[in-house]
């Protein structure tokens, strides 16, 4: 190679270098970047161009001639130059920001503790210090490389890529402080200030943003993004994806929440106050501290996660104002700890919904959860044996329903009482089912009896049970509480596992969801006796429903079927109760034929139905007498 070849190659260089340095001071600004969007930055001279370079100009005498003698000490500079302002290009101010050494540092207190990596000033782990996963190792709400904060500066310019500078964590009785500072060429400088109190679960964070004019392009509004990956810490990962969602609360508007069932995605209308990352015990929330910091635009995502441990992949974006002063600070905090309806609620911004008491067309069930079942679950809590608690609880919740598990009873021993008379009725008139219909109706208007009084009883007690549905397996009081043979009451009491799953079932038993169903069955085939009347395919169905539920409750917590079980039983005793002491079958025969032989009240339930038969039947008489027409 001759001499104008080398000379030229090292006039493009610099005319390269030149148009790199020209394009910084003119990049126009652009608008936002929406969450998951990426720009690729220009390539002006890329690695291996540079090496190829480098290469030419080592290996040619002419060029260490006119280098000097140390001419690979030249070329590296030129390297060096080269890669500068490809950063620079990129990064404005910023590009020393991104080289540097990853540093940790450790914020802890009684309950939590948290550790920041330099490198984007994140968070990089947290640990609940209290807590423990299924098979008692650390719990973790997040491990390196699972969550990322960034604020994006500029189009591709995230702090995520910063490696910030700290003097340490500066400790005193009260909090643990740590101030992260990445510094512009301008002189501005951008930090993340952690200060985590002595108890609690809330770390206060704040961005300060201080001469950033000259490097912040924007001029109305920065882009917040934050991401996460939730990892498994109950044993059923099915059970606990089911019960993991991403919350949120828009201003007046209230919580709201994405699918926990498939992947899903939301674009709010309004301004949100909080993000909410959960899980069924756990959650990290985002929570914007004054009316300047408020996330608007957002974009939330939520995907199940398909990698081994992981159960859901959540991702936000989201928009907050910039005015460009010369000073401007962002107040947020992060609540990282677990769900507990009373340490929620005490922060007053409704993060208990996150919650699920009841959710979609059962969200009525929640306030007999918040309003009923919690306050005497907590009552009953210095107790301290859970499994006692809940003989307790539902003790305490059949005792209130007694009166109506009373009404159910004796309507279905009236019934019970005029079967034989029905049986007659029926035999009587076996050819005509309105008739027989309207002379039914007349004998229980006459022995005072209502059709619907063992339904209706039955229905009201239905929100409680429903209402425990939601409540035991999202008590984190329950989880990992033994009892008797049970390891864990927030999840399901497994006396046996098959080593394979068995289709509608399972791959193991739940002595509690087994005792749940015979019960049921035992309870339901003691209803259908009592009343009598279950006929053909009808008289199968005390057996085929609690079947169905072995079924569906096998996976479910066992505090749950527990309490069913009880629920259960003590039905059972009730009913026994009543029937021996209260109700004599007999004596009430007897009322029943004194009250037939009175004349009838016109404004019953009986009598009114009864009418409306008889008018009916009527019509339908004249209809046949009347000629047809068209004959």
């Amino acid at each position: 190679m001759d001499r104008n070849n080398v000379i030229g190659l090292v006039l493009i260089a610099i005319i390269l270098l030149g148009y790199s340095l020209y394009t910084i001071n003119t990049t126009p600004e652009k608008p936002p970047v929406k969450a998951g969007q990426t720009q690729a930055p220009s390539d002006s001279l890329g690695v291996a161009e540079v090496d190829t370079l480098g290469g030419v100009v080592a290996n040619d005498s002419a060029t260490v001639a006119a280098f000097g003698n140390d001419s690979t000490l030249n070329i590296d500079s030129l390297k060096n130059a080269v890669a500068t302002a490809k950063l620079t290009q990129q990064y404005g101010g910023f590009a020393t920001a991104v080289t540097g050494t990853e540093d940790t540092f450790v914020l802890e207190n009684e309950e939590l503790r948290v550790v920041v990596s330099s490198l984007g000033g994140n968070i990089s782990s947290i640990e609940l210090k209290n807590f423990k996963t299924y098979d008692q190792k650390p719990l973790y709400l997040t491990t390196p490389g699972n969550q990322n904060f960034s604020l994006v500066l500029n189009t591709n310019v995230k702090t995520s890529d910063f490696y910030f500078t700290s003097t340490g964590v500066a400790k005193n009785a009260d909090s643990q402080k740590l101030v992260l500072t990445a510094t512009s060429a301008s002189g501005g400088t951008l930090q993340y200030i952690y200060t985590l109190p002595a108890t609690g679960y809330l770390l206060d964070f704040d961005l300060a943003l201080s001469n950033l004019q000259a490097d912040v392009v924007k001029s109305t509004y920065l882009e917040l993004t934050w991401d996460r990956k939730v990892q498994q810490a109950e044993k059923d990962i099915e059970q606990e994806n089911r019960n993991s969602r991403l919350y949120f609360r828009e201003g007046e508007e209230g919580v709201d929440y994405l699918s926990e069932t498939e992947d899903d995605e939301i674009k709010p209308t309004g301004d949100a106050d909080w993000i909410s990352f959960t899980q069924p015990f756990f959650n990290t929330t985002l929570i914007s501290k004054g009316e300047d910091v408020k996330f608007n635009d957002l974009t939330l995502i939520s995907k199940l996660s398909k990698q081994k441990g992981y159960l859901k992949e959540y991702s936000s974006s989201m928009y907050v104002p910039y005015n460009k002063l010369g000073t401007q600070t962002y107040d947020m905090e992060y609540y990282l700890g677990p769900n507990h309806y009373q340490t929620l609620k005490k922060m007053d911004m409704d993060l208990e919904e996150v919650i699920n008491l009841g959710s979609g067309i059962m969200a009525w069930v929640a306030i007999f959860n918040k309003y009923f079942i919690i306050p005497i679950f907590n009552f009953l809590e210095p107790i301290g044996n859970y499994g006692v608690i809940i003989l307790l609880l539902t003790l305490l919740v059949k005792l209130v329903l007694f009166p109506l598990t009373y009404k159910s009873y004796l309507s279905q021993a009236k019934m019970k009482v005029l079967k034989p008379e029905l049986d007659e009725l029926k035999e009587r008139y076996k050819d005509d089912q309105a008739r027989f219909g309207q002379e039914q109706m007349k004998l229980w208007s006459k022995a005072g009896v209502n059709p619907l009084g063992g339904c209706l009883p039955t229905l009201l007690q239905m929100p409680i049970l429903v209402a425990m549905y939601y409540f035991f397996p999202s008590s984190i009081e329950l989880r990992q509480e033994k009892f008797l043979w049970a390891d864990d009451l927030s999840t399901y009491d497994s006396i046996y596992n098959f080593g394979f799953n068995v289709p509608l079932y399972g791959d193991h038993i739940s002595l509690f969801t087994l005792l749940m169903a015979v019960t049921s069955i035992i309870y339901a085939v003691s209803n259908a006796r009592l009343t009598g009347q279950q006929e053909g395919p009808l008289k199968y169905m005390p057996y085929v429903f609690p079947i169905m539920l072995l079924g569906i409750f096998n996976s479910f917590p066992a505090a749950l079927t527990y309490y069913y079980f009880l629920a259960n039983v003590i039905s059972y005793g009730q009913q026994w109760f009543i029937r021996k002491f209260i109700v004599d079958e007999a004596a009430l025969h007897k009322q029943m034929q004194e009250k037939k032989a009175k004349p009838s009240n016109p404004n019953s339930f009986g009598s009114k139905i009864s009418r409306a038969m008889e008018q009916a039947q009527k019509a339908q008489a004249d209809r046949n007498k009347t000629p047809n027409k068209k004959k």
